[in-house]
């Protein structure tokens, strides 16, 4: 698993399911989820953002969102997709407050 900063630093995070990807593989599944002190605690909205590096700056390349009070499972799919450098970023909001962060996971490969 790739993931963001440990729950120290925040309540939610986001993982990928391999720190690369294989020529064979055929999506990136993610996990965004609440630390075991908050679950059920809060409901959270989410966009994830799939973003590609282009020797220059990162760009989205697909988004998804939903929301949660436990975890998700939101899948991006690898068909088509260019090799190389990819990051995930988690926008999320707490339903009640409003109260909003951005967290992402480091880097990974994509090979194709």
């Amino acid at each position: 698993m790739n993931c963001s900063s440990p729950y120290e630093y925040y309540y939610v995070r986001v993982c990928t399911d391999a720190a690369s990807y294989s020529a064979r593989a055929t999506s990136i599944d993610l996990t965004i989820e609440a630390d075991d002190s908050i679950t059920g605690l809060y409901t959270f909205d989410y966009t994830v953002y799939l973003q590609f590096w282009n020797g220059s700056s990162w760009g989205t390349v697909e988004k998804k969102n939903g929301w949660f009070t436990r975890a998700a499972f939101p899948s991006f799919s690898l068909s088509g997709r260019a090799g190389g450098s990819y990051r995930v970023v988690a926008d999320h909001q707490r339903k009640d407050t409003g109260a909003k962060d951005t967290i992402r996971t480091p880097g990974f490969i994509v090979k194709r």
